[in-house]
């Protein structure tokens, strides 16, 4: 009596590829802000179809107005605009869903 196993050499392949994926993102990056609030996480999870506009809202419109934004300020705007209390929660759902997205999930 046997067991058959179907799908083991796509299932294997795919893990490859999660690795090799991980591999290209392992160490020290640098992406633009809009690639890590990509439009498909701001367009479910504010009313904005994506972050140049969500910033641009607020007058931000490069990474030193968004360094010189104040954090507080932050906070009340992502409050009021999104499905998040900070702009720190924001970040960090947009930052695994960005990792998860590079590894193929």
């Amino acid at each position: 009596m046997g067991v058959e196993i179907s799908g083991f050499d796509e299932m294997s392949n795919k893990l490859d590829n999660m690795v090799k994926n991980a591999e290209k993102i392992n160490g020290e990056h640098s992406y633009e802000i809009s690639e890590i609030l990509s439009d498909s996480f701001m367009q479910k999870s504010t009313r904005f179809s994506n972050a140049n506009l969500f910033l641009s809202e607020i007058g931000i419109y490069n990474n030193d107005d968004l360094e010189a934004y104040p954090d507080d300020k932050m906070d009340a705007y992502v409050s009021k605009e999104t499905d998040f209390s900070t702009w720190q929660d924001m970040l960090g759902e947009a930052a695994r869903e960005f990792v998860a997205k590079q590894l193929g999930f």
